[in-house]
């Protein structure tokens, strides 16, 4: 799916007032001048949905696994990865040459002489971010970076398993809206854990399963929403799945209601601030029971 390019900028700055992170490291956002340096490194320029999550929500993606730390990109053959998706065993990212918001995916495959080496890397780069020492994360950055070049040097042929993916639902196919996806769905995490809430109630409210009852259900229920909420994107098609968008802002800002797509209940994350009497209207506005998370 070729498709114009959306800035997913004030999407992120949504969604970052629902979560707090408390971690050292690279368990962080980065900068301007991070982004600059892995530019100038990679020969190439990031798009900018990538720019921003690396800006506005690294921190969340990395500490989800979803995200690869800025400083450890690098080329295979003609393909850069970022993602390690839920439950996948392949990466995501995109070729060098096509349209930079088409994802593609495939196996890194590490020939056997350079396995060791490559693991020792990862796991020296995750030791002294755990010690927040940028000076011997920068070392070992350049070692894994030299150590790709000169695998890509020897191995010419494009990555196993490579495909280009092609999806009706935008997120599954996107650059922009498959790094909005993760976000929305790490929140989904942190807050089904109670984990990660910042200042926050979490309450669940159960859905029917879509092939469980009529079209016109949701239909309505959309309805209902969108008199209290809107959607957290003006392009929809970035948020959109079915049988409803990914994820909504309440008009005060004072909370936000995601719609897992896997998921058979809505999670309303609301600002401990907002008393009963808003839930209780929460449940008027859905027509649906609301129990907290935890209880």
């Amino acid at each position: 799916m070729s498709s114009q390019m959306f800035s997913i900028q004030s999407e992120l700055n949504i969604l970052r007032r629902f979560v707090d992170m408390e971690y050292n490291g690279s368990r962080r956002c980065y900068s301007e001048k991070d982004i600059s340096a892995a530019e100038k490194r990679l020969h190439y320029k990031l798009p900018p949905p990538i720019q921003e999550l690396y800006l506005g929500a690294a921190d969340i993606l990395l500490d989800m696994d979803y995200l690869r730390p800025l400083e450890l990109l690098h080329w295979q053959q003609n393909y850069l990865g970022f993602f390690s998706p839920p439950e996948a065993d392949l990466v995501w990212g995109i070729g060098r040459e096509d349209d930079p918001n088409a994802l593609y995916a495939w196996e890194e495959s590490i020939p056997e002489e350079d396995e060791d080496a490559l693991c020792d890397l990862d796991e020296e780069f995750e030791e002294y971010d755990e010690e927040n020492n940028a000076r011997g994360k920068k070392a070992v950055a350049r070692k894994y970076s030299a150590c790709w070049d000169k695998i890509n040097s020897r191995c010419t042929k494009a990555p196993p398993r490579l495909k280009k993916l092609e999806h009706k639902s935008r997120h599954n196919c996107s650059l922009d809206a498959y790094g909005l996806f993760l976000v929305i769905h790490s929140l989904f995490s942190y807050a089904t854990e109670l984990y990660c809430l910042k200042n926050l109630n979490c309450h669940l409210g159960d859905l029917p399963a879509p092939s469980e009852c009529e079209p016109a259900y949701f239909e309505k229920l959309r309805e209902s929403i969108e008199r209290e909420f809107t959607p957290i994107s003006e392009h929809l098609e970035l948020i959109d799945i079915f049988p409803l968008p990914m994820a909504y802002v309440h008009k005060t800002a004072k909370a936000l209601l995601i719609c897992h797509e896997e998921s058979d209940f809505l999670t309303l994350l609301s600002d401990k601030t907002a008393g009963p009497d808003f839930i209780e209207n929460m449940q008027n506005c859905l027509a649906l029971p609301l129990r907290q998370c935890g209880q």
